[in-house]
């Protein structure tokens, strides 16, 4: 469904710069540039933080890029496959043993943001996106309250990549949001999805944001 939100974003975009260029021709280019916080979630609640970079090819087109933290996006899949080597150690271990597992993305994206309503102080968009996540998994395992992380292998587990290190997956999204201002400074709020194509389970990010900004 994420996909075709972004198939048909595109789409209503590209559709509409042939009308656009025809009626703007003199319009001049315009740049802004905007920070944004909030929250996001996929099994667990976190925090988001980021900017953004838009070219305005015309008052309803903007070409975008952004730059986005997101503390946790680890998947229930994952969280099970930590609980079942926690499992594992108590029952070998005649121990009681507990497992965590955080995982923060930074996400960098470009896309196009189509504003739905170009007159008044509050604007409507949607926007899709595409780009790449550099995910790092971060676990932690005690055993009879000692943490054995880093010594995991003397209880015979070795951890995999679906629990451990770094990598780069792409990452797609879209959603809708609004701006208010008519000046140069401006606020926007926006409600996305970001899915980050991980290895085993998809984490699809559900994230809510506010931000403020300056055209140029």
């Amino acid at each position: 469904m994420l996909k075709t939100f972004a198939t048909t974003a595109l789409l209503a975009a590209a559709l509409s710069v042939p009308q656009l260029a025809s009626a703007q021709t003199s319009a001049e280019t315009k740049w802004s540039l905007g920070l944004e916080g909030g929250a996001q979630a996929v099994e667990n609640v976190g925090g988001l933080g980021g900017a953004q970079l838009a070219l305005h090819i015309t008052p309803r087109l903007a070409i975008v890029g952004e730059a986005v933290y997101l503390q946790d996006v680890v998947t229930r899949r994952r969280i099970e496959s930590a609980s079942n080597i926690a499992t594992y150690l108590s029952q070998t271990q005649g121990r009681t043993a507990s497992s965590s597992l955080d995982v923060p993305a930074w996400a960098v994206t470009a896309g196009v943001r189509l504003t739905l309503k170009t007159s008044g102080g509050i604007r409507p968009y949607v926007i899709a996106q595409g780009g790449i996540a550099r995910v790092t998994l971060r676990p932690a395992f005690s055993l009879a309250g000692a943490d054995v992380t880093t010594t995991l292998s003397q209880y015979g587990v070795v951890l995999g990549s679906d629990l451990t290190g770094s990598s780069a997956k792409p990452v797609f999204g879209g959603g809708i949001g609004i701006t208010a201002g008519q000046g140069p400074w401006f606020f926007d709020a926006a409600v996305r999805i970001l899915s980050i194509q991980l290895d085993g389970q998809t984490a699809n990010t559900s994230t809510i944001a506010f931000g403020i900004g300056r055209r140029f």
